[in-house]
C-alpha cells in the first residue's frame, strides 16, 4: 500500500478492497481488523489523509474504513494512542461542506471517544480504588478533552487531598499542572470550575504544592472565574476557598494584588456597606463579605478595600467573630484554618 500512495486510482480500489476485508460482516472481519491493525494499517491511513487532504473521493474511502476499526474495542484505544483522532477533526473541520465525510467521521471519531472514555473511567475507578492517584492524571492527560472524565478526575482528586500523604503523590505526578490545564480547558464549566477550584484548595494545604499552583497561574485563573461566574454563588465561594489556601505564602499574595483580588474585594466589601434588608436584620445584610475567609480578608488593609474608611467606634467592630465566615465555622490554627460544619 505504501508503495501505491501516489496512484491515485489504485489506492481507490486498495481501499475499497481494504473495507470489505475489515467489514464485520465477513466472518474472519475481526480477526482481519487485528492483523491488519499490527501491520501498520493505521500509519498508511494517517500517510493518506496527509497527502490527500485536498482529495474529497479518496478521504471517503480511508474514512469509510476506519469506522469498522473503530468500533472494534481492541482496536479502538490504540487508533485513539496513535493520534487517529487528530486527524479526523481535522479532516471535519477541513471538508465541512461534504456531507459524507462528516457522517462517516463522526461515526469513527464517537466510536474511538466512546471506547476511550470506558477505559479512562475503569482508570479512575481503579485509581480511587487502590488510590493511585497517577491512574487518574494519566487519564486526564490521555483525554484532554472529555469533560466528563475530568470531572470524575477531580471528584477521585479531591477526596484524595483530604488526605495528606497523597497530596505529594499528586504533585509527583504532575497533578498541579494536570488541574490547572483542566480548569484552563473547560472555563465556561460551572462544575468543573467548582471541583477544580475544590481540589486547589485541598492541594493547597501542602505548602509546596501551594508555591507551585501559585506558579501555574492558577490564581489568575480563580480571578478570572469568580468574575465569568458572577451569578453562581457555588463557584465564587469556592474560588475563595482557593484562593484563601493559597495566601499562606507572600508570593501568592502579591499575584492575588497583580492579578485582581483587591478588586473582588473591594466590590464585597461595598456591597456589604451598601446592603440594607429589613426583613433580614442587619446581621444578614453583612454575610455576603462575611463569607470571605478571614486569611484573604487580612491580605489588604482594610484601608485598601473600603472606601470612605475611618476606624470604628469602640465596641462597633465589623468583624463580630461570633457569626460563620462561610458555611462552616472557622477555627485559625498556627497552619492554617481548620473548618467545623455549622449545623
Amino acid at each position: 500500500m505504501k508503495e501505491k500512495l501516489l496512484d491515485r486510482d489504485e489506492l481507490l480500489d486498495v481501499y475499497d478492497a481494504c473495507f470489505r476485508l475489515l467489514s464485520p460482516r465477513v466472518g474472519s472481519g475481526k480477526y482481519t481488523q487485528v492483523h491488519f491493525f499490527r501491520s501498520h494499517g493505521c500509519d498508511c491511513f494517517k500517510a493518506a489523509i496527509d497527502y490527500w487532504k485536498d482529495d474529497e473521493v479518496l478521504l471517503r474511502s480511508v474514512i469509510r474504513c476506519l469506522i469498522p476499526l473503530a468500533q472494534n474495542p481492541k482496536i479502538s484505544d490504540e487508533l485513539r494512542k496513535c493520534g487517529i483522532r487528530t486527524y479526523m477533526e481535522n479532516v471535519l473541520d477541513g471538508n465541512k461542506l461534504d456531507d459524507i465525510i462528516q457522517r462517516d467521521a463522526n461515526d469513527a471519531l464517537s466510536a474511538v471517544n466512546k471506547a476511550g472514555t470506558r477505559l479512562a473511567m475503569a482508570h479512575i475507578e481503579e485509581g480511587t480504588t487502590t488510590q493511585t492517584p497517577g491512574l487518574i492524571i494519566r487519564a486526564m492527560v490521555e483525554h484532554p478533552r472529555k469533560r466528563d472524565v475530568h470531572e470524575a478526575a477531580l471528584d477521585a482528586l479531591w477526596a484524595m487531598t483530604k488526605n495528606d500523604s497523597k497530596i505529594g503523590e499528586i504533585i509527583a505526578h504532575d497533578g498541579h499542572i494536570v488541574i490547572t490545564d483542566t480548569i484552563k480547558r473547560f472555563p465556561t464549566h460551572a462544575s468543573i470550575q467548582t471541583k477544580g477550584f475544590g481540589t486547589v484548595a485541598g492541594l493547597g494545604k501542602n505548602l509546596t504544592a501551594c508555591s507551585l499552583l501559585g506558579k501555574e497561574e492558577t490564581i489568575k485563573l480563580a480571578v478570572q472565574a469568580y468574575n465569568k461566574f458572577e451569578n453562581n454563588f457555588l463557584v465564587q465561594q469556592q474560588v475563595l476557598w482557593a484562593l484563601d489556601t493559597l495566601a499562606q505564602l507572600s508570593n501568592n499574595v502579591e499575584r492575588m494584588d497583580r492579578d485582581g483580588l483587591k478588586v473582588i474585594l473591594r466590590a464585597l466589601a461595598k456591597e456589604h456597606k451598601q446592603r440594607h434588608d429589613t426583613k433580614g436584620g442587619e446581621k444578614e445584610n453583612r454575610m455576603i463579605w462575611r463569607l470571605v475567609p478571614i486569611r484573604l480578608k487580612k491580605c489588604f488593609t482594610r484601608a485598601e478595600l473600603v472606601e470612605d474608611y475611618a476606624p470604628s467606634k469602640p465596641g462597633d467592630d465589623e468583624d463580630d467573630d461570633d457569626e460563620p465566615r462561610s458555611y462552616y465555622d472557622v477555627d485559625l490554627k498556627a497552619n492554617g484554618p481548620v473548618y467545623h460544619e455549622v449545623k
